[in-house]
């Protein structure tokens, strides 16, 4: 007598598989949209995403609208592991000179983690026109921590020298300012949070 079937579970199994697969080769298209990104500083074009990732360019629209959709994939990754390393230590009874190693190195870790999608997807957002309110939000966060940081050598100050160093701290330590130092002036990570460093104590210990 033949054993009996449930074809029920049987479509669960294959469902639960293709579930499976397409997360495998979502991830493998991120992935290597990511590989492209670090090694081009520019969006590449869903066929050499498709060279890299080993999937076929009908499977890559069968996951993805368009290169911008599965672009923005590659960025909400790169945002979630920067968000996951930028918390620094409570400023409160840490000196000046160790607050502003913290920060300068967070910033130069971030770069580290974004720098080839951060230059991709600015350089897309520049041909296109559009807005990224993410990385507003960001830079407003970059900000505030600034702030927050040097809150106590930030207090004395009257408006106007608040506002200026608070404005010359935020540029030093932007991605695009550690871009510069790192890519255009082929410093190591050592000699960018140096040179940040630098600028700090220079802007905070000169108001």
């Amino acid at each position: 007598m033949p054993a009996p079937t449930h074809p029920s579970a049987d479509l669960g199994e294959d469902k639960d598989g293709r579930a499976v697969r397409r997360d495998r080769n979502v991830q493998l298209a991120v992935n290597a949209a990511r590989e492209l990104f670090e090694e081009t500083m520019r969006v590449p074009t869903i066929e050499e995403v498709s060279i890299r990732s080993g999937l076929s360019v009908r499977s890559m629209y069968r996951y993805f609208a368009d290169i911008q959709e599965l672009s923005d994939e590659v960025v909400r990754l790169v945002q979630d592991e920067a968000r996951a390393i930028s918390t620094l230590p409570d400023p409160a009874g840490i000196s000046l000179a160790e607050r502003v190693e913290a920060i300068a190195r967070l910033r130069v870790s971030l770069y580290e983690v974004v720098k080839g999608t951060f230059l991709a997807n600015a350089a897309r957002l520049i041909v296109s026109g559009e807005s990224q309110p993410a990385g507003a939000a960001i830079r407003a966060q970059m900000l505030r921590q600034f702030s927050n940081q040097f809150a106590q050598e930030l207090l004395p100050l009257d408006e106007t020298e608040r506002r200026c160093a608070i404005e010359s701290g935020h540029a030093l330590c932007t991605m695009e300012f550690v871009d510069i130092l790192m890519r255009w002036r082929s410093m190591t990570s050592d000699e960018a949070v140096e040179t940040i460093k630098y600028g700090f104590t220079k802007i905070l210990t000169a108001v």
